[in-house]
């Protein structure tokens, strides 16, 4: 799920041109000057030019009410009181313990499923405009241009990220993996933005409502996340790092052997070394100090390498010609370095080792790593932050007798984090493109200006987690350990392809199917059908006025989703008007199958989230809902039900769909 107008990046605060066929963030394609007005009657769902400018006069009125509704409900989780959830969950008798399962674990699947479906494909401002103010309510909370971002080959800028990219997310018990993004945002962005930074080169540039992750020194290093605006450093840590368990643990002598090439080897290349003859390609060495003629000779040995070695006269200088299999593809950087392939023990090897070629340890132990290839420098650095070890990167800079250069300063005592205490935050007027992903543990290690930080990107349910106290690590990681969510998380990623992918293009009736099928995906099934189970299970605690903090956040949230819900059938609808040559009978009978899917895995659901039930709500009950929901979704589409009507077993749900937000269903209720 992405938002990615997929347009060049602007280095200025104009946008610069963009072909005729993209969008950027304001829903403006290539200006052609002097071309002539769009009409309404020009103004389509896909496929057609679009420009926010040219909202009025509407065609779509009812995309522009949605519009409004969305500006009419704007809440914040902060305006919510959460005390008494608090006390009734810290209460030995609050709660059953069915309860607190079912709370546990719903929390545990919307945690890590807040994402955002505004994308390039629409392609008519009243849309756009909705899908803009979407943005908001969904809390987009960005870097700015330049950031890097942590993926499985190094440092990545954002702009260049591609879809299927590996990123590293940061879990709270502060390890790191590599993970395929379920969102990749990119959007125009003018406001105010915070820069964060202190005087020993730590920096941040993010939007006002970006999480910023720290640890509460005073409460046992918990990891806490809390808006730019609102952050305070003082007194905490900053984590820049973490340690990744799962990979290879150890260096083998050809990486080894890599290593030294880059520090201190040449590769001969030209018309004479191709390597088609003998398959291989001659290294030479020329070396002075004895600890790297040892490790050379050792290597060599190793390897099984032939070579010559020649002492130079008068000289301690020994030179070898060493002829490499050509298969080896040896080569004077660090390309061949995939960290999702190895473990924080491999990166501690590895770092060991550059440092015996191209550094050297200081008396505080710190390791000081220098190259001219700044390439080097930055894959030594992403090798660092997956061994727990800030690393800092300092210029040192050339003259004429002496190259460009840079240093790697690399912590060995583990120290994954930078102090908050002089860290100081000022803001700035942006005018530019904003960059994320979304990843289930809602924590990214991303980087800017060669400082590395970890920031999150959750905030609804965060705040409830942070609020009652919940084991953060626990919650953020039950996408991977209970076998529901991970069933129906492994489901949606199978429908989230043309919006994440950057290249993706409408305009082909099989493209435009499969648009079509992704957005029925996203908006019926995701927001319509298993959001709606989920949060009915913890208004059911609300009715009983228990936790009923977090079930008027839960009603607000389902209130704003059936809003969605509305825009994303009223989008799908009027896509089947357009282009009917779209909506086949076996194009039916396939999203008839997904609802089916869709129905068993939100059974399993909820079998894992009330394997015995409690007053008022039990699995049985929340499957006949869900076939109620169905039934609903197939109507608002044209299609025929797909079960005996079942009754609505919770008919109080649509009475807290349709209250205001000035009102409380749990306060009014008669």
């Amino acid at each position: 799920m992405t938002l990615n107008w997929n347009s060049p990046t602007p280095t200025a605060s104009v946008p610069m041109p963009q072909p005729a066929d993209t969008a950027d963030g304001t829903g403006l394609g290539h200006i052609e000057r002097g071309a002539g007005r769009v009409m309404v009657s020009e103004k389509a769902m896909i496929n057609a030019q679009a420009d926010v400018n040219q909202l009025l006069p509407l065609k779509y009125q009812w995309a522009w009410e949605k519009y409004l509704a969305g500006c009419n409900n704007h809440w914040m989780p902060t305006e919510v009181a959460m005390q008494a959830d608090i006390a009734l969950w810290k209460s030995t008798s609050g709660l059953t313990a069915d309860e607190r399962l079912m709370v546990s674990r719903n929390l545990g699947f919307f945690a890590t499923s807040e994402s955002l479906v505004a994308n390039r494909h629409l392609t008519n401002p009243e849309c756009r405009q909705y899908l803009l103010r979407q943005a908001f309510e969904e809390a987009i909370h960005c870097y700015a241009e330049g950031t890097e971002i942590l993926t499985d080959s190094g440092f990545t800028d954002f702009r260049d990220l591609k879809s299927g990219d590996r990123v590293a997310q940061y879990t709270p018990e502060g390890t790191v993996e590599f993970t395929v993004p379920d969102q990749i945002i990119k959007d125009r962005y003018v406001g105010e933005m915070y820069r964060i930074a202190n005087n020993s080169k730590y920096i941040s540039c993010v939007t006002p409502h970006h999480r910023c992750v720290y640890r509460d020194v005073r409460q046992g290093n918990a990891i806490r996340i809390k808006t730019a605006s609102q952050v305070s450093f003082h007194n905490h840590q900053i984590p820049v790092a973490g340690i990744k368990h799962t990979g290879r643990t150890q260096l083998t002598a050809l990486e080894r052997f890599r290593i030294a090439v880059q520090a201190d080897g040449q590769v001969v290349t030209g018309p004479t070394y191709s390597g088609r003859i003998k398959g291989t390609m001659p290294v030479r060495f020329c070396l002075r100090k004895p600890r790297k003629k040892e490790r050379l000779n050792k290597l060599l040995q190793e390897l099984k390498l032939k070579f010559t070695a020649t002492d130079r006269p008068n000289s301690t200088e020994t030179v070898y010609y060493i002829p490499v299999p050509v298969d080896w593809n040896v080569t004077k950087d660090f390309n061949w370095v995939c960290l999702g392939d190895v473990s924080s023990r491999w990166a501690d090897e590895f770092i060991a080792e550059t440092a015996h070629w191209d550094g050297y340890t200081r008396t505080n132990k710190a390791i000081v790593y220098t190259s001219t290839n700044k390439d080097c420098i930055d894959k030594l650095q992403a090798v660092a932050h997956i061994a727990g070890r800030r690393c800092g990167i300092y210029p040192v800079n050339g003259d004429k007798t002496r190259s460009q250069a840079w240093q790697a300063y690399v912590c060995t005592d583990r120290k994954d984090f930078v102090s908050g205490r002089s860290v100081q935050k000022t803001t700035y007027q942006y005018d530019g493109y904003v960059y994320c992903v979304g990843v289930p543990s809602g924590m990214v290690v991303t980087r800017f200006e060669d400082c590395v930080t970890v920031s999150g990107n959750t905030h609804t349910f965060q705040y409830i987690c942070e609020s009652l106290g919940l084991d953060e690590g626990e919650l953020f990681n039950m996408y991977r350990e209970i076998p529901s969510i991970t069933d129906k998380a492994a489901w949606a990623l199978q429908y989230t392809q043309t919006f994440a992918n950057p290249d993706f293009r409408t305009g082909t009736p099989a493209a435009d199917q499969s648009f079509l099928r992704d957005l029925i995906a996203f908006y019926v099934i995701f927001e319509g059908m298993w959001f709606y189970t989920g949060f009915a299970q913890i208004l059911s605690l609300g009715r009983r006025n228990k936790m009923i903090g977090v079930a008027e956040m839960y009603q607000y949230i389902l209130r704003d989703e059936s809003v969605h819900l509305n825009f994303g059938i009223d989008v799908i609808n009027q896509i089947k008007i357009e282009n009917p040559h779209l909506w086949t009978p076996d194009f039916q009978r396939e999203v008839r199958q997904m609802f089916l899917e869709a129905c068993e895995l939100e059974l399993g659901y909820s079998r894992d989230t009330m394997p015995n039930g409690f007053l008022g709500l039990n699995a049985q009950q929340c499957e006949t809902y869900m076939h109620f929901i169905v039934n609903r979704r197939c109507q608002q589409l044209g299609m025929a039900p797909l079960f005996p009507q079942p009754a609505n077993p919770f008919p109080w749900m649509s009475e807290i769909i349709d209250l205001q937000k000035e009102k409380n269903f749990f306060e009014t209720r008669v």
